[in-house]
């Protein structure tokens, strides 16, 4: 079910499936994803857990959720791991919840259970962002190279409200020198629930010393890390089930 949920930071878009009174896994999209870029292994999760509550939504800017600032700022993971995901959080009346992110979304619910008031019971990273490395900047660039692509402009159309900011801010961003210095790898340390990470051997965003720069840092008593080979940056569509076998194996 999809609806416009307001929230203390505006409205956002968000789906939903599961009953109300359940335990909670949130699904975090990539940096110009929706709610619905998350569907696919959402699907998986339904199928294996019915008695699970599940939620996605489209931050700030993407989908149907209308953008907060001008242009996305070097801080931007911390203001939605800090304040647009507790906001998202309270307007739906949960406490806790277990997240799954990937790329930029698993970034920011890394940041999100390194917070001194975390509400995060449990941390599956796909894909995560811990520094920029210059593999990262490569695919970018590559990205940036096809932004004129007609067909891709349609489908951003299709999926934003504002594609031009859900798209174009996110690229001008992570091709900007300040977003170049941009690490969380100082945060990992603060880390205490259970955490699993995931990486595909193709992925065109990120290598292992993604996974590398954040696991001898984490204090989490339980631990998974899957590198999954073959996979691109979109391991969650192509390996579904590889997602619901670490998150199933964080919460056992």
């Amino acid at each position: 079910m999809k609806t416009l949920r307001h929230t203390s930071v505006g409205p956002l878009e968000v789906v939903r499936c599961g009953p109300e009174q359940a335990e909670t896994v949130i699904f975090l999209h990539h940096g110009f994803g929706t709610a619905a870029s998350m569907q696919a292994v959402m699907e998986v999760f339904a199928v294996r857990w019915p008695d699970l509550r599940l939620i996605a939504y489209s931050r700030p800017g993407c989908g149907l959720s209308p953008k907060r600032a001008a242009a996305k700022s070097v801080d931007y993971l911390h203001i939605e791991a800090t304040e647009v995901l507790p906001a998202l959080l309270d307007a739906e009346g949960i406490n806790i919840a277990h997240v799954v992110g990937h790329s930029d979304g698993g970034s920011i619910a890394l940041i999100a259970a390194a917070q001194p008031d975390a509400r995060v019971a449990s941390v599956t990273a796909i894909a995560p962002h811990s520094f920029v490395e210059p593999h990262t900047i490569s695919g970018v660039r590559a990205l940036a190279d096809k932004r004129e692509d007609p067909a891709l402009r349609k489908a951003l159309a299709q999926r934003h409200a504002d594609s031009g900011f859900a798209f174009e801010s996110w690229l001008d961003l992570w091709l900007s020198a300040g977003m170049h210095r941009w690490s969380i790898r100082d945060l990992m340390d603060r880390i205490c629930c259970p955490l699993g990470l995931l990486q595909g051997t193709e992925d065109a965003f990120g290598t292992r010393a993604q996974l590398d720069a954040i696991l001898p840092r984490a204090r989490s008593q339980k631990v998974g890390l899957h590198m999954v080979r073959g996979a691109s940056h979109e391991l969650h569509k192509e390996h579904p089930d590889a997602v619901v076998d670490m998150w199933q194996f964080l919460t056992a």
